[in-house]
């Protein structure tokens, strides 16, 4: 995470200190991180999954505190490629849509996720699906599944 931490891009656009993921998500605002210079797969995934738990946490104190929900939308693309549906991200999705919680994950196909068993099983728990460009025949035949279901 040093190389990208003490990038000086990164550091430009931070200000110091610890960056507050209550408050930002209270105003609304918009935070994107960009792996698209990152070399590493699992520097990468190490980045995202920590940004990952941040906000999930930060969700969760928020519901807890207040019992009403935050709204939030956290987007994991590549999210199969890169491993990013941990069992703490299948939890938040099980759990937190009750705390305003949407985690939208984008994937080139479902053999990305490599366990089709798992893939399933975060169908199960998504309350909507889009199904764009289905190429692989493996896709087509679970998308027309889930959709059929619908």
């Amino acid at each position: 995470l040093e190389s990208v931490c003490d990038s000086e891009v990164v550091r430009l656009r931070s200000r110091p200190g610890p960056f507050d993921w209550d408050g930002a998500l209270r105003h609304a605002n918009l935070v994107a991180f960009d792996g698209g210079g990152i070399r590493s797969r699992d520097l990468k995934r190490t980045l995202f999954l920590l940004v990952t738990m941040h906000l999930i946490h930060a969700v969760r104190r928020h519901f807890a505190a207040t019992r009403t929900p935050l709204p939030v939308v956290l987007v994991l693309e590549e999210a199969g490629a890169l491993d990013l549906v941990t069992p703490f991200v299948r939890a938040a999705l099980q759990e937190l849509r009750k705390a305003g919680l949407s985690i939208h994950l984008l994937t080139q196909s479902s053999l990305d996720f490599g366990d089709r068993d798992a893939f399933e099983g975060v169908l199960a728990n998504a309350p909507w699906q889009a199904w764009y460009q289905v190429l692989a025949p493996a896709d087509q035949e679970l998308g027309a599944r889930a959709l059929t279901n619908a």
